[in-house]
């Protein structure tokens, strides 16, 4: 009599599901299923009535490659939404990007090296701007893989024409008009027109406070 393999004698499942997971090979056949399917569409059409439940997305820089940080506050407000719409709520999720500031200013003069010296405001904020629509792509092709509902979803990606406090200072007011018209702002997970006022820096709170010493002496 043949000895039985091990294998043999377990009370083992019957099922279709190969032993490997092969992530790498699944996990693009589902998210191609999903955008095939329309499942983000289908969600929101079968909670349409139902109350209101909106995350505002607090967004990320668009000045390079998603990092742990950006990925795990995308997915814990993925999780977030898909929880509210289990429960019944209608919860669309819009994502959001911050184009404007320093964050992507100092990534393209630090690409552009001396020669950003030489090179006008204008050009500079031109050359910001394509930068942040570039990583915009990017990120949302990089959040897609995480599994987020959001992506590709009627992004906000708000900017305003200047990058640097400096040069908004003196553009503010014409800025704001340009936005009111072409609904063009920094992207806060909100609709702000204005741009931001820096903090200010270490040697300029320095300076407060010995001023304010040498007044009260």
């Amino acid at each position: 009599m043949a000895e039985k393999s091990y294998k043999d004698t377990l009370n083992l499942p019957k099922t279709d599901f190969p032993m490997a997971a092969n992530l790498t090979q699944m996990e693009p056949r589902i998210r191609d299923k999903w955008e095939k399917d329309k499942l983000y569409e289908k969600i929101q059409a079968a909670r349409k009535g139902a109350p209101l439940w909106v995350l505002h997305d607090g967004p990320p820089y668009a000045n390079g490659d998603v990092h742990v940080g950006t990925g795990q506050n995308k997915v814990l407000k993925d999780i977030v939404v898909k929880f509210r719409t289990m429960q019944g709520f209608a919860s669309p999720y819009i994502p959001g990007w911050d184009c404007h500031g320093l964050p992507i200013e100092h990534k393209v003069v630090k690409e552009l090296g001396p020669k950003a010296r030489d090179m006008s405001k204008a050009d500079i904020r031109k050359l910001c701007m394509d930068f942040a629509r570039k990583y915009i792509d990017i990120q949302r092709k990089q959040f897609k893989s995480l599994g987020s509902s959001a992506t590709g979803r009627s992004p906000t990606s708000r900017s305003i024409p200047s990058t640097s406090w400096a040069s908004s200072r003196s553009s503010s007011s014409s800025g704001r008009r340009a936005t009111s018209r072409s609904g063009a702002g920094p992207s806060t997970g909100a609709s702000t027109t204005a741009p931001r006022s820096p903090k200010p820096s270490w040697n300029t709170r320095a300076r407060s406070r010995r001023r304010s010493t040498s007044r009260s002496r």
